[in-house]
């Protein structure tokens, strides 16, 4: 409509704006309220949360305490950790021996007796080459064509050339060869399965480049290559032999014996000794140590020849034991390894050098102290806090926010649950915790005496024990058993906990609904109110604007009545 009121208020010149906002505001004090009482239950429902995870950490405590377990924990140690350190199981039991080491369990291994120079350096050089065609007799046709035959050998650049023809047999080229009156040594090898090859070699016994052989076959249709040497060794009862190439060097060497899919547990290495002009050497060890994985060298390359290193006393010249070799309380040991664990049972005592030591096994009494500790902390902080939101708050003049609900009454459960008597203890040395040194404050907190704790814990531990444990013979409920049976009925499920929590969730929900259909019906309210006061609003423009006008007439008759007078 041309000429509408806008802005509530302008046309009447009233604070009709601020009149709507003034009566809501007083209508919402009611939901204010109610929002009030959601913010303080949803605080509660948080705090039911934190009292009962405190109440978790005390069960947890209990718990632990109530495992058989706790009260077979053990300490080893060793008089000299640098003869031998000592582990224990729980359970295992109480003693203390006495140890000397003879000799510890070694790793066997091999050494080159002679250096290289460099990893590069050839392990195997060969002396001689042999074709990879045979034939079924040596005096049957072997050459394929006619050609020349360049023999090489030595580090002097000798040779020989050797004139064949096609159809010369196996036979011929030895005779020849044999006859020539040279360093060469030509005969025919036997598969084993009757085919023959040709096989040259350096007449001469010897390693190196003065005995290395090369043949070029140019045109005959023969082809020569270095025959593989073997290199063989035993682990324990295990063989094993590897083929080497021709021109292998050290660190191919290494290699090869260590990328066998069929490892027989050794690794090699190669080792720079800093001495000399050649200070590589190639070690052969096994991975683990002892009698069982003593290595063996059955077969050795002229190039790389080994001796036994450990194991073997060159003094002497003979072997020695690669066991670990003790005397345990007097009596002797031998074991393939430095870790012990099946003389003693639960114990593992690992050896770490020759000498004498004790070794003992004894109670955790520590650790016990610890977990009976933990339990009164445990059960302080759940006390603590449940008090804090409950107590009167001076200060502040107001209770906590759990004030009013069945967690007002814990502290006095859970002290008397504290106070609890326990006669598992035929003897009654430890019928309470009273027993182990606890005492009860006036706040409701307790405190423990670690010292009256650790003595009964040396004197008395089996009284300890069955206090916490309880004496299933005797139908007994151990003190741990107690707390946990109680603690599980209150954190469980329909225990005090979720109750009081489930019971302020339903109230925050019906609190919820309630606000938010007061708030629904205040906004329609508001929203018919609203278009009253527009309407008024409108209606007093309307009057204002005739009041005016009639004002402007009758000043309009006064004038001219004036003006005739």
């Amino acid at each position: 409509m041309a000429g509408a009121i806008t802005t509530l208020g302008v046309g009447s010149g009233l604070p009709l704006a601020d009149m709507l906002d003034d009566l809501r505001e007083i209508d919402e004090q009611v939901l204010d309220i109610k929002e009030a009482d959601k913010v303080k239950l949803e605080a509660q429902v948080e705090e039911f949360t934190v009292v009962k995870n405190k109440l978790l950490d005390f069960k947890s405590s209990a718990l632990d305490l109530s495992l058989e377990s706790t009260f077979l924990k053990r300490t080893a140690s060793s008089s000299d950790e640098k003869v031998a350190t000592v582990s224990a199981n729980d359970g295992a039991e109480v003693q203390a021996l006495t140890l000397d080491v003879e000799s510890l369990a070694t790793k066997s291994s091999w050494i080159t007796t002679g250096g290289f120079t460099g990893e590069s350096d050839i392990v195997y050089i060969p002396n001689g080459r042999q074709t990879s065609e045979t034939v079924a007799s040596t005096s049957e046709a072997f050459v394929p064509a006619d050609g020349t035959l360049l023999i090489e050998y030595g580090s002097e650049g000798a040779s020989l050339s050797l004139t064949v023809s096609e159809g010369d047999s196996i036979a011929q080229l030895v005779n020849t060869i044999n006859g020539a009156g040279l360093p060469l040594s030509a005969y025919a090898v036997d598969d084993g399965e009757g085919n023959y090859s040709f096989y040259v070699r350096h007449a001469n016994e010897g390693y190196g480049e003065d005995y290395r052989v090369n043949i070029d076959s140019g045109e005959t249709g023969l082809s020569f290559a270095a025959p593989e040497a073997e290199f063989s060794y035993t682990v324990g009862d295990e063989a094993k032999t590897i083929m080497v190439a021709g021109d292998t060097t050290l660190r191919e060497m290494a290699d090869l014996i260590n990328g066998e899919t069929d490892n027989l547990g050794v690794t090699a290495k190669i080792i720079n000794s800093g001495i000399g002009d050649s200070p590589y050497q190639f070690v052969l060890q096994s991975d683990e140590t002892g009698e069982e994985n003593r290595i063996t060298m059955t077969s050795q390359l002229l190039g790389m020849t080994m001796q036994e290193d450990q194991g073997y006393d060159h003094d002497a010249g003979e072997q020695v034991s690669l066991n670990a070799q003790f005397t345990l309380d007097g009596i002797n040991y031998q074991r393939q390894s430095n870790s012990i664990a099946d003389i003693l049972a639960g114990v593992t005592i690992d050896l770490v050098d020759t000498g004498n030591a004790s070794v003992s096994v004894a109670n955790d009494d520590d650790a016990t102290v610890e977990l009976i500790v933990g339990l009164v902390e445990a059960y302080n902080e759940a006390v603590a806090e449940i008090d804090a939101e409950t107590a009167y708050d001076a200060e502040d003049e107001e209770f906590g926010m759990l004030f009013g609900t069945t967690v007002g009454t814990l502290p006095f459960d859970l002290k008397s649950l504290m106070s609890s008597l326990v006669r598992a203890d035929v003897e009654g040395n430890v019928t309470s915790m009273f027993d182990l040194g606890m005492e009860i404050n006036r706040d409701g907190s307790v405190t423990l005496d670690q010292t009256v704790l650790s003595d009964m814990l040396a004197g008395n531990r089996d009284d300890v024990t069955e206090f916490f444990l309880g004496d299933d013979e005797r139908s007994v409920t151990g003190f741990a058993d107690l707390l946990n049976d109680r603690l599980r009925s209150l954190t469980g499920g329909l225990g005090p906990m979720d109750v009081e929590k489930s019971t302020a969730q339903e109230k925050i929900y019906d609190l919820e609904l309630t606000i938010e259909s007061e708030t629904a019906r205040l906004d329609k309210k508001y929203e018919l109110m609203s278009q009253q006061f527009v309407q008024l609003d409108q209606y007093m423009n309307q009057m204002t604007s005739l009041s005016n006008y009639l004002t402007g007439q009758f000043d309009s008759l006064m004038n001219v009545w004036d003006s005739k007078k």
